[in-house]
């Protein structure tokens, strides 16, 4: 069983730009997979129109959660029935749509990650070593 650490962050806009904003959760990840347990967004200055939250993979964003005309000043929490799994070459973003310029944007998140086991040098040493043994036989 690999062991896992919690993990509680903040991710903030201090000063939007009118339109479409995204809160990015994206932090350094090589070996990493997250489990996320709690995502809340809250736009801290005025109402807006739209709020995706998904997973960004590759060019593909895949939408896991829709809330349409979200209030100004309130918290939009969602805990998941099973934990959203965001893997190494992937991110959690938090799509705003019809934002107002200069608002106050935030996104916190709170789960867990594992940390990838890793084959160890002998393993590989011996893998490679048979590879050689098969050819020359």
């Amino acid at each position: 069983m690999p062991r896992l650490f919690p993990f509680r962050e903040k991710v903030e806009i201090l000063s939007a730009g009118a339109g479409t904003n995204n809160l990015d959760h994206d932090p350094e990840r090589p070996g990493k997979i997250y489990h996320y347990t709690e995502i809340i967004v809250e736009n801290k200055t005025t109402a807006f129109t739209r709020l995706l939250i998904g997973v960004q993979s590759e060019d593909k964003l895949h939408n896991y959660e829709e809330q349409q005309s979200p209030a100004a000043a309130t918290l939009y929490p969602w805990h998941p029935a099973q934990p959203v799994v965001v893997y190494e070459n992937e991110f959690l973003r938090c799509t705003l749509t019809g934002v107002t310029a200069a608002d106050v944007l935030e996104l916190h998140v709170a789960g867990y990650y594992e940390i990838l086991e890793k084959a160890r040098p002998a393993a590989k040493e011996k893998a490679a070593a048979a590879d050689i043994e098969e050819l020359e036989t």
